[in-house]
């Protein structure tokens, strides 16, 4: 857990508050039979809480644009885990895994001091992601090795919001969802040529 303020001079708000708060917890079981090297397994939430306002660490100024006490309290929740199993076979090493991810965030503000604390929250996204990957090493445990991967996600989004912008104008993509399926990869040849020292190229 954790929490900060930050004093900004060139801005008409501070940060009147950075509050953090995650939990983890985290499986591991090494020397499985057979092939079968490694299991991992993570489990994670996290939420961030932050405050923006022009009153905490400083008097509004009249003369400014926004000469009013006023404040905007933004915060976002992540859950997400992650499990992955090894297999090694001589200098063969292949890694196979899932994880997902929800994430929502949400925002309130209002004129007034602390006036935020009294609005009801409105979320206005809303992210999940889902992925599968695999990583394989030829040479693993020697000098030199190529090691290769690919991954797939499920990504989607959701905009909640019912107005955009300064003005609040409505928001012409108000409930609507986005889905995507994204592919990546990789290949490298590592090369060690001292001890903690290795050149590679991907």
């Amino acid at each position: 857990t954790g929490d900060a303020i930050a004093r900004y001079a060139g801005r008409g708000m501070d940060g009147a508050a950075f509050k953090r708060t995650s939990y983890a917890a985290r499986f591991e079981k090494d020397n499985l039979p057979g092939a079968w090297d490694k299991l991992q397994a993570n489990l994670y939430y996290n939420d961030a809480d932050h405050v923006m306002d022009n009153y905490t660490l400083r008097t509004p100024n009249p003369a400014s644009s926004m000469p009013m006490p006023m404040a905007s309290n933004v915060d976002r929740r992540t859950t997400g885990g992650r499990i992955a199993s090894e297999w090694r076979w001589q200098d063969i090493a292949i890694v196979v895994g899932v994880d997902a991810q929800d994430s929502r965030h949400r925002s309130r503000n209002a004129m007034g001091r602390n006036v935020y604390r009294q609005q009801p929250w409105r979320t206005d996204a809303r992210l999940e992601n889902l992925g599968a990957f695999t990583e394989i090493t030829l040479g693993e445990g020697t000098a030199q090795r190529w090691v290769g991967g690919l991954r797939i996600d499920r990504a989607e989004v959701k905009d909640e919001r019912a107005t955009a912008g300064m003005m609040a104008m409505p928001n012409a993509t108000a409930g609507q969802t986005r889905r995507e399926n994204l592919g990546s990869g990789f290949v490298r040849f590592e090369r060690d040529i001292a001890p903690a020292l290795t050149w590679y190229a991907g």
